[in-house]
């Protein structure tokens, strides 16, 4: 894959010299970014750019797509090297093919020590996701990945909604057991020593706070 190089730097087969790294950061953020499948995203060209966004005709659904360019995707295009009107191309200068783009991409994950379980099909999962987590309607969410069906979309709003929900709840649990403990402690409810001498029983603060006993709300 041909990633960006200075203006005269060139490899002693002639062709441009590479950057695997910035390569691998500009591929991801293509995908990522664009939330695109990658078929979608081997097939992108520098005429599919229009003005803040890029053009996409989905290939698997004919869905018509703009897409505002996020600021750190239109950084890279700005560095990233226009020898040819696909933006994804091989070390020879030709357009990347679906097939090449998807083992270049398992080759990266696979040197990158990533688990099986993650494939270049996660990201576009990890776009939808982000969009639900910045507050995105399933529409909205649609408008950007050219999912169909309303349904698989509101799965990514329904996961981002459960986890602030749980992440609400075990805040208000933590204040309504401190607070809880603090009323204990106003009360001054402890428990008097053994008759038999023997250890002094735990609070009731103790056992609130061990889980020993527990207060309803």
């Amino acid at each position: 894959m041909s990633p960006p190089q200075s203006k005269n730097a060139k490899s002693t087969t002639g062709v441009p010299s590479t950057n695997a790294r910035f390569g691998s950061q500009f591929t991801g953020a293509l995908l990522i970014f664009t939330g695109q499948r990658l078929a979608d995203v081997t097939r992108m060209s520098w005429r599919d750019i229009e003005g803040a966004g890029i053009q996409v005709v989905q290939g698997k659904t004919r869905a018509r797509l703009w897409i505002a360019l996020h600021p750190e995707l239109a950084a890279m295009l700005d560095r990233w090297p226009r020898a040819h009107v696909s933006m994804l191309t091989t070390n020879f200068g030709k357009p990347l093919t679906t097939k090449g783009f998807g083992n270049w991409m398992a080759d990266r994950i696979k040197l990158a020590g990533l688990p099986d379980r993650c494939v270049t099909h996660g990201l576009r999962k990890a776009a939808a996701r982000r969009l639900a987590d910045c507050g995105c309607s399933p529409h909205q969410i649609m408008a950007v990945t050219g999912h169909r069906s309303l349904k698989e979309v509101q799965r990514y709003t329904d996961w981002t909604t459960y986890a602030r929900l749980r992440s609400i709840d075990a805040a208000l649990q933590q204040r309504w057991l401190a607070g809880a403990m603090a009323i204990l402690d106003q009360l001054g409810s402890r428990l008097s020593v053994n008759s038999n001498g023997g250890p002094q029983p735990m609070s009731q603060r103790q056992r609130l706070a061990t889980g020993t006993i527990r207060l309803r709300p």
